[in-house]
């Protein structure tokens, strides 16, 4: 009889040491999981975090590229469109990066005049703005082709951009429309065009939206010249996101 109750008490306490042994495991486990559940949780939301810091850290490569920029209008510009040419420069100069250069051509029937050449953000002074009132204004449509042709052909570098405005009054050209789409495509700059009034340029002619969509740029449009300095600045801002 005492027999029994001596392996009745060992068995108690086998009971009990395996009931503890038990717990030791469960939390031994469960510790374990929450430690590489913690670390793939981790892992994730440095993932997460990652993506919208690669998307900064590429937005902010590609406003910090320094860009080469040409601006082109037609010698046809009243003095009045002159003065307004001026403000819209004023403006996307004051908002370039200090390594970004901007020449400005005045194109015409007999090809295109330098106003300026390569002008950084702090040289635009008086003198180079008196340069938008010289000279006798054009009295025949400007060659649009030719012009931008001869300065596609100059500009080529990988950092230049070139900014056309126009009225889009019909231009004279000596070079075919097809051999001109087929020239700017090849050449690789980006042209960026401003419609300032209703196209009225022959149909089988390409306007200033076929040009720009041949060349990788963007059209833009508006009526009203009042807003035509904050279109200068759009471009500049889309020109970096290329």
């Amino acid at each position: 009889m005492r027999f029994f109750k001596t392996l009745k008490t060992h068995m108690r306490k086998l009971y009990h040491c395996l009931f503890a042994l038990a717990l030791v495991c469960s939390c031994f486990f469960s510790s374990g999981c929450n430690k590489r559940d913690s670390s793939s949780s981790a892992s994730s939301q440095d993932s997460v975090a990652a993506k919208p810091k690669a998307a900064v850290e590429n937005q902010i490569r590609q406003q910090s590229r320094n860009c080469s920029y040409n601006i082109v209008y037609p010698d046809t510009f009243t003095r009045q469109m002159r003065y307004v040419m001026v403000d819209c420069v004023k403006a996307f100069i004051g908002r370039m990066q200090e390594g970004d250069r901007v020449s400005i051509f005045e194109m015409g029937y007999y090809g295109f005049t330098n106003i300026c050449k390569n002008v950084r953000k702090n040289e635009l002074n008086e003198s180079i703005i008196a340069r938008f009132d010289v000279g006798l204004l054009g009295d025949r449509p400007p060659k649009l082709y030719d012009s931008l042709a001869d300065l596609v052909l100059e500009r080529n570098g990988s950092d230049e951009v070139i900014i056309v405005v126009s009225d889009e009054a019909k231009s004279l050209s000596d070079i075919s429309s097809d051999d001109f789409l087929a020239m700017i495509k090849s050449a690789g700059v980006p042209i960026y065009t401003i419609g300032i009034r209703a196209p009225q340029a022959a149909a089988s002619e390409p306007g200033l939206k076929e040009i720009s969509s041949a060349t990788g740029g963007q059209h833009y449009f508006k009526s009203s010249t009042k807003e035509l300095p904050e279109v200068f600045v759009q471009v500049l801002n889309d020109s970096k996101k290329r």
